[in-house]
């Protein structure tokens, strides 16, 4: 690599630094100790790297870390008063002044490790206390403060934690008090069960409106009317949120009066109105469907998101409600969702389908043509949408009355099912979400063909009739016992990526299933990557697989893994072997002379010590293991025959960082 440095130098001076450059900041934006890995490689590695104070500005702060306070000096030192981005490990209990980091930190993300108390609260408050420790004699205004999760924000004052506060009549801005208020980044007033009125603690709409601007950090935010309390006549001012990612309303239908050009309050949707949020990604909006529809009709400009979730909560009366233009607010739009529970006999029947359509119809028209349509219909769904050439489906040919499905439920699934087919002719694809599998279709010449099919909790059928969805798949997500259903039956001849959804799976169950593929081969002649939901901890197996699949002649062979967690060096170094061998194959010298035997459980001992896969094994009364509890790191780890890399879920303002997303 070095050589291959200083030969393009001399091919193309004063290029290759800045090249270098680049490739550099993509590795310290996975690794924040990537500076100090790359001046151990080389000399002429080490010049480039501390002549760049660009790379040194992205901080890792953990005090439980011996030689922490020594590696954020030298980077305060290298980065010559760039701005600096930190990471906050949690808990911070250092006494020592970071005012010489925090004072030239833009953007501070904080990690936190296990809860060392039970309370919400008081997690709360012992996140809060570590944050405002590290930014001590600092303004916080200037900061922008993360959280190193989009699935969780554990400074989130959800109503089990400020119940007790607000019944004791407390209001909601002396909970939320001016110090820890500018460090939340999620707020939720959301109670999940409404039994009735006065069963919630409320809240009202212009008390929470004056707080608003003040979580200047907020980067979600869910409201429900069964705790936020409006009146019809409120007016609210306008208010910026200048963090916000996420919002999600809930405003059912049971307060409200029939829908007309008469009566055109949304509820509690009205707060959009007046509402700004520059960095807005996803918007969801939970209720009835006339109201949850005038919010797309009237949509706006100030709340653009790139994804649009729509829950059809209930059905409520429309009034001489015209069709509106394409509203120009949603031109952003990516993806939008669309739940629509066809099984609920409440809600929907024979009438109401033809309704819903045009609704949806309408909604579809404002949507650029590039947005990936998703719609959830809750109940099983019958059959994938590839299954037959034509949206239409002799359903006798696989239920019948009293197959535990009734008349009604055939019935609903078949209107579910050709609405979903209708969406997908008329955009040309579209993601279809049942109980039982989750669909990508795409309209070929006035037909569907499945490219995506995701088991979920049903059994992969043993029907030959579906052998036109499994010819067309190129990706497929199941167990490993769906697998050995999958290749045995049908001719997956277009399936590029097969997905292992089983997190406890044994040794045996991992043997048969590399054997089955092995026997059916030739049937996948494009199959290039296997992606593990959790990390396949019999490396030896998956080596020698690897290495037996790509000998076998014909296909370019499986080139990519992504799994869950990084190995150790030593499987690491084997697997690109492996995934590098082609068609001359690959035998292991590896011998698992680290393994450990431990009542049944096989793996890498290496891997189980750095704690890249932790395995709890439970026994039976015989001695022997019945299963195995397996955890593994949070992020997903590619290697191909070349690299390996971190895949990374959340971009902040041009560089990675985050948690592996599924696909």
């Amino acid at each position: 690599m070095e050589y291959g440095v200083q030969r393009t130098r001399s091919l193309i001076p004063g290029l290759v630094d800045d090249v270098v450059h680049e490739m550099f900041l993509h590795f310290v934006a996975i690794d924040w100790n990537g500076p100090f890995t790359l001046i151990l490689v080389s000399t002429a590695w080490r010049s480039v790297v501390i002549s760049k104070p660009r790379l040194w500005t992205w901080i890792m702060v953990d005090d439980t870390e011996a030689d922490w306070k020594m590696r954020a000096d030298v980077c305060a030192h290298l980065s010559r008063n760039l701005p600096l981005q930190i990471v906050l490990k949690i808990p911070f209990a250092s006494n020592v002044s970071m005012i010489y980091l925090s004072s030239r930190c833009t953007m501070l993300i904080y990690e936190p490790g296990p809860a060392p108390v039970e309370s919400r609260i008081e997690w709360n408050k012992y996140i809060n206390d570590s944050i405002l420790l590290f930014l001590k004699h600092t303004s916080k205004d200037r900061i922008r403060i993360l959280y190193g999760s989009r699935d969780f924000y554990p400074l989130s004052h959800l109503n089990d934690a400020v119940y007790d506060e607000i019944r004791e009549e407390n209001q909601l801005i002396s909970v939320l008090s001016r110090e820890t208020s500018a460090l939340i980044t999620g707020l939720e007033l959301h109670h999940p069960i409404y039994t009735g009125e006065g069963s919630t603690v409320q809240v009202q709409l212009t008390e929470l409106w004056e707080i608003l601007p003040s979580l200047v950090h907020l980067s979600h935010l869910k409201l429900n009317e069964n705790v936020v309390v409006w009146k019809k006549d409120t007016v609210l001012l306008p208010v910026l949120l200048p963090s916000l990612q996420s919002l999600d309303i809930i405003s059912p239908i049971s307060n409200w009066r029939p829908f007309s050009l008469e009566d055109t309050w949304l509820g509690l949707f009205s707060i959009l109105d007046s509402l700004s949020a520059p960095l807005i990604e996803e918007l969801t909006l939970r209720g009835s469907l006339q109201r949850t529809l005038a919010v797309v009709a009237k949509g706006n400009l100030n709340v653009c998101p790139s994804e649009l979730s729509l829950y059809v909560l209930s059905l409520d009366q429309a009034i001489n409600v015209p069709v509106s233009d394409p509203n120009p607010a949603w031109n952003r739009l990516n993806r939008i969702r669309l739940n629509i529970p066809f099984d609920d006999e409440k809600l929907f029947s024979h009438q109401s389908v033809p309704e819903i359509s045009l609704k949806i119809d309408t909604v579809l028209s404002f949507l650029p043509k590039t947005c990936l349509v998703c719609i959830l219909t809750s109940g099983y769904g019958p059959f994938p949408l590839g299954l037959a050439e034509t949206i239409d489906i002799e359903y006798d040919q696989y239920f019948r009355p009293g197959d535990n499905w009734s008349k009604d439920q055939i019935a609903a699934m078949h209107m579910g099912r050709l609405f979903v087919a209708e969406i997908a002719l008329s955009r040309g694809y579209v993601t279809w979400g049942t109980l039982a599998f989750t669909e990508h279709a795409t309209a070929v010449d006035r037909c569907l063909k499945t490219t995506y099919y995701e088991s979920t909790e049903s059994q992969i059928p043993v029907n030959i009739k579906y052998s036109r969805v499994f010819a067309e798949l190129e990706y497929l997500r199941c167990s490993p016992d769906e697998i050995v259903t999958a290749v045995s039956v049908f001719n997956m001849r277009s399936l590029r990526i097969l997905h292992i959804s089983e997190n406890l799976w044994s040794y045996d169950t991992a043997e048969s299933t590399y054997q089955y593929i092995m026997e059916h081969a030739e049937h996948l002649p494009r199959l290039t990557t296997l992606h593990f939901e959790s990390s396949p901890i019999y490396w030896k197996l998956l080596i020698e697989f690897l290495g037996n699949f790509n000998k076998s002649g014909g296909r370019s062979g499986i080139t990519t893994l992504t799994l869950s967690a990084q190995p150790c060096p030593i499987v690491v170094r084997e697997l690109k072997a492996a995934l590098n061998s082609g068609p001359y194959g690959y035998e292991t010298g590896y011998v698992d002379k680290d393994e450990i035997v431990y009542k049944g459980f096989r793996g890498c001992y290496t891997c189980f010590k750095c704690g890249s896969t932790y395995a709890e094994v439970v026994t039976g009364e015989d001695g022997k293991w019945k299963k195995i509890w397996i955890v593994v790191g949070t992020r997903e780890w590619i290697i191909n025959g070349y690299a390996g890399y971190l895949n990374s879920g959340a971009q902040n303002e041009g560089w990675v960082y985050g948690y592996g997303d599924s696909l």
